[in-house]
């Protein structure tokens, strides 16, 4: 095998580098797609999951709290013409856990009541109005309307008596143990300020939507604004039917038909526009679970999620390129190194068609035949000299660019196998040629050779492959020992002042 072949396969394994980094960088490309839609889903679910968690932690203390005062009611604790007492229960519980609360009420089918206002300085109790009657209130039919007690009703937007100021209310009845007579409604009030607060802590920017969906009407937490309320406009304050909201309906339709499970993101097309859905419960009572829908705006995601993706394929690309740079300057620094990895061992390990591809090629710098191991055909006897000859090639190889040496092969690469004159068996033949190596080269340097024997047909031969040692190699004979380099196809002994000389040359190259 010619020097210029292992160029070659240097230059192949180069190739083989810059292609797969092309395919790597092409699949990162198709790949890109599918990339960018699980990216979309999980901040999409990210998304939803931080709404949800926000919207709980906002209702669930109010409903909470509102089933406090209705056990304290039943008990007798809250008794209205007591205002005194009253503020003195509640007013504690308002500070300590419901500050996104801004009213109290309480009211019995008798019509007395009692309302507390939190205001800029604090609570404080509002006097009765004449012309307020509870009893015709949104918050106190819908709770007497309620088919269990301690369900919780909710009020669409109204503006809240005594302030015009807009909002929601939620609100319970109760009846005083032992007191079936006459039944009690109490109610908190929730400003709309204060719902679009929790709306702009949420993660769903400009275009986003939370809905809470209720069969086929959905509250649009998004639109509720307090600027639509004092400018006169209460369409988007209201329940919205889905069959105004083309976009809601789409959203619900395809989560429905894809979703199939709660954390499961949904896209679909509505109105020529990309969408996401994900619609999940939370739970803001014992037995009361509502659920949340999130919708979001495909081209909204894509703005958070493309710089991310894009700069891991750019990332990737970068490091692929990287790498090739980097095996290029290594291979052109240690190319002897390079090619010694891709020779060592190779046709020891090789196949019967592979080693006749190699004897065809002849004997080159790195490739040599051997007739017999130690038995000189002339004189049909053993015979030191041609163990030697071997043993001064494979030294030569060593000292050299590595090679391969096949003994039972003539040098015009006529097959004749190995020499079993005197072996008894091949293991024997195999002890002969590993002493030969341990008496004439040393056994520092068994870690750069390796030899086998290979059937071709039915004969055998001998293959030896010498990898380049670090270390001077000489072949040690009758007390004197002896420096051999490789040059063209043939082995040279170097003198004792060149074989310095020689070895800074090749540490130099």
């Amino acid at each position: 095998m010619k020097r210029i072949d292992r160029y070659r396969s240097l230059k192949f394994l180069v190739i083989l580098t810059i292609v797969l980094a092309a395919i790597l960088a092409g699949a990162g490309l198709v790949y890109m797609p599918h990339l960018r839609n699980q990216s979309l889903s999980n901040l999409m679910h990210h998304k939803t999951m931080q709404s949800i968690n926000r919207f709980h932690a906002f209702i669930q203390p109010v409903v909470t709290n509102l089933q406090v005062l209705c056990a304290w009611g039943q008990q007798g604790i809250l008794e209205i013409p007591d205002a005194l007492q009253l503020e003195k229960i509640c007013i504690p519980m308002l500070n300590a856990h419901m500050r996104q609360v801004s009213g109290l009420m309480i009211a019995d089918t008798g019509g007395n009541a009692f309302h507390l206002l939190k205001r800029e300085s604090g609570w404080t109790g509002q006097p009765p109005d004449e012309k307020y009657d509870p009893g015709k209130s949104p918050w106190f039919q819908g709770a007497m309307a309620m088919i269990q007690a301690d369900e919780v009703f909710w009020t669409s937007v109204y503006a809240f008596p005594g302030s015009d100021m807009p909002g929601v209310t939620a609100s319970m009845r109760y009846q005083i143990s032992g007191k079936p007579d006459k039944t009690f409604v109490v109610a908190l009030k929730i400003a709309l300020k204060e719902i679009e607060g929790l709306i702009a802590g949420m993660p769903l920017g400009a275009g986003g939507r939370l809905l809470l969906v209720e069969d086929d009407f959905v509250r649009d937490f998004t639109r509720l604004k307090s600027d639509s309320w004092q400018q006169g406009d209460t369409s988007a304050l209201t329940s919205l039917s889905l069959l105004n909201e083309p976009d809601i309906a789409n959203g619900l339709s395809a989560w429905q038909k894809n979703g199939s499970g709660h954390g499961i993101p949904v896209s679909f097309r509505s109105q020529n526009r990309s969408w996401w859905i994900e619609v999940d419960t939370a739970t803001i009572a014992d037995n009361d679970m509502v659920q949340i829908a999130v919708l979001l705006p495909d081209r909204q995601l894509q703005a958070e999620t493309s710089r991310v993706a894009y700069m891991l394929l750019y990332g990737t690309m970068a490091v692929l390129v990287i790498t090739l740079v980097f095996f290029l300057v290594l291979l052109r620094k240690y190319g002897r190194e390079a090619e010694d990895i891709l020779e060592k061992h190779k046709y020891t390990d090789a196949s019967e068609e592979e080693i006749l591809d190699l004897i065809r090629q002849g004997e080159s710098d790195s490739l040599e035949f051997k007739s017999t191991l130690r038995w000189n055909l002339n004189t049909n006897k053993p015979d030191k000299n041609i163990a030697l000859a071997s043993l001064k090639t494979m030294a030569a190889f060593l000292n050299s660019g590595g090679g391969t040496l096949l003994i039972g092969v003539e040098d015009d690469g006529n097959i004749l196998g190995i020499d079993m004159q005197n072996f008894a068996n091949e293991d024997k033949y195999l002890l002969h040629f590993n002493n030969l190596i341990k008496q004439h080269i040393g056994l520092e340097f068994v870690q750069h050779i390796a030899f086998a024997l290979k059937a071709l047909g039915e004969k055998k031969i001998l293959v030896i492959d010498c990898e380049p040692a670090e270390e001077p190699v000489f072949v040690k004979q009758n007390g004197e020992e002896d420096f051999y380099v490789r040059v063209g196809p043939g082995s040279r002994k170097l003198p004792p002042s060149k074989v310095l000389e020689y070895l800074k040359s090749r540490d130099a190259g």
